[in-house]
């Protein structure tokens, strides 16, 4: 498989989760995933060299926390194969500020899927979450899946920050 084929089920998949967990996420529930957004978030903005496992361990903490949303097992499985096979990217050029804002963009969207209370409005909210257009999915469907996927700066603007 490719990193498109990863990031084409992630996209579907995550929009089911964030479907579900917007019917079934307890307020507490929502507490924990702004708590996990939050402690990531603080450590993406600071991090230095060597903070890769930690960010890494963090990232994964909201994640299944937001899955965990579902109340459903499976979903939590399914998770944790598909956060095997989905790397990191690489983008090199690009000023830090413009990460820090996408990422705490994208994590917002998380969030608000699940307040919404809504299943379709929560799994629109998880399109933004996974822009595509043609040229990020090209590049995207020549590297194997369990690569880390090299974005040139101007195509991660021309996707991520095109409305921002």
């Amino acid at each position: 498989g490719t990193v498109w084929d990863v990031e084409q089920f992630e996209s579907l998949f995550m929009a089911q989760a964030a479907a579900l967990g917007a019917v079934s996420a307890s307020p507490a529930d929502i507490e924990t995933v702004k708590k996990n957004r939050k402690r990531y978030l603080e450590k993406f903005q600071s991090q230095g060299p060597g903070d890769e496992e930690e960010l890494h361990s963090l990232y994964e903490e909201f994640a299944e926390s937001f899955l965990s949303c579902t109340h459903n097992k499976l979903f939590l499985m399914m998770g944790e194969v598909l956060f095997t096979l989905r790397m990191w990217r690489s983008i090199e050029g690009l000023e830090a500020w413009e990460l820090i804002k996408t990422e705490e963009a994208v994590l917002n969207l998380f969030v608000e899927a699940l307040e919404s209370g809504n299943p379709d409005r929560a799994a629109e909210l998880m399109k933004k979450v996974y822009p595509h257009n043609g040229e990020l999915e090209k590049l995207l469907r020549r590297i194997p899946a369990g690569t880390v996927p090299e974005i040139p700066a101007k195509l991660f603007r021309e996707v991520y920050l095109r409305d921002k």
